[in-house]
């Protein structure tokens, strides 16, 4: 399956030097885990873009980039699992309150039951094409997301 990872045009500047995400898929394509590296705006359809592509591979700067190891299982759980898409996530490790609609502060949430997600979303095609766009999380039903922990012991068992 052909492995095509799309990183978003953020300016008229070269957006392929210096940025985490850059560098983690650089090193993913030297290593022969992608096929090619792409960038992308909004307003292109990923068939346009990368029309042999299986898999999306769509970066997401808002969130921080996973392990490359990670990302390989990613990789792995959408080629070889019957999932749309996987995500990876990590332990929330901030203290987050609950706030009611007034400012009223209430307890803190248990970090225990949360998750902070990490980018790449990692999708088939046929997600995107029924889209007719670069997709991002929310635009994949919940049910169809496989999460995956952001910890290299994961990959490794």
């Amino acid at each position: 399956m052909r492995v095509v990872a799309l990183l978003p045009y953020e300016s008229s500047a070269d957006s392929l030097t210096g940025d985490d995400h850059t560098e983690v898929f650089r090193e993913l394509l030297a290593a022969g885990q992608l096929d090619d590296l792409r960038i992308a705006d909004g307003t292109v359809t990923p068939a346009s873009v990368v029309p042999d592509a299986e898999i999306l591979l769509v970066a997401d700067y808002d969130l921080g980039v996973a392990d490359p190891e990670v990302i390989r299982f990613l990789i792995d759980t959408v080629r070889n699992d019957d999932v749309s898409a996987a995500l990876a996530t990590r332990p929330v490790t901030d203290t987050i309150k609950r706030l009611d609609p007034d400012g009223t502060l209430h307890n803190t949430w248990d970090r225990d039951r949360l998750r902070e997600l990490r980018s790449p979303l990692c999708c088939r095609m046929a997600p995107a094409t029924r889209l007719g766009r670069i997709p991002g999380i929310a635009d994949l039903p919940p049910d169809s997301v496989r999460l995956v922990a952001d910890t290299v012991a994961v990959v490794d068992s």
